[in-house]
């Protein structure tokens, strides 16, 4: 089953002081939809797409929406990667289980989980920890 990973970088990948080898990320995407959400310089590091193709591949972009919720400087930065996991959402409609990888975000929302801190010993580890947090989460 495919599964829609959605990965920040800084502080999230090891090639900015995170703990997920890119080498994963790389593995994931052969079988996985992979996307980066946060720095762009990911797109390019994983050879995976980023938000300039999210913007590209929609014709028009809904807005976001309201999280007044949130506080403190993060509250732009988490606002734009849930519109972002929105829009992901508009672009595979058909995949269901979705795990986004950030130091930040790890609230659930619609049909997403986040996890933050985990602790993996392969990417296949990483994968079944990420569908484990969207099994509890959605059971």
């Amino acid at each position: 089953m495919v599964k829609l990973f959605a990965f920040d970088r800084d502080f999230t990948v090891n090639v900015n002081e995170g703990p997920v080898p890119l080498s994963w990320i790389k593995q994931l995407a052969k079988s996985h939809e992979v996307w980066a959400i946060g720095n762009p310089l990911l797109r390019g590091e994983a050879n995976i797409p980023g938000v300039e193709d999210m913007k590209s591949r929609m014709s028009m972009l809904p807005k976001p929406k309201s999280f007044g919720h949130l506080i403190g400087e993060h509250k732009a930065n988490v606002s734009t990667k849930i519109w972002r996991m929105q829009n992901l959402n508009l672009l595979f409609p058909d995949i269901s289980i979705c795990i986004i990888v950030d130091d930040f975000v790890s609230e659930i929302m619609g049909n997403w989980v986040g996890e933050r801190d985990w602790i993996y010993s392969d990417p296949q580890d990483f994968v079944n920890v990420g569908l484990e947090a969207w099994e509890r989460s959605h059971g």
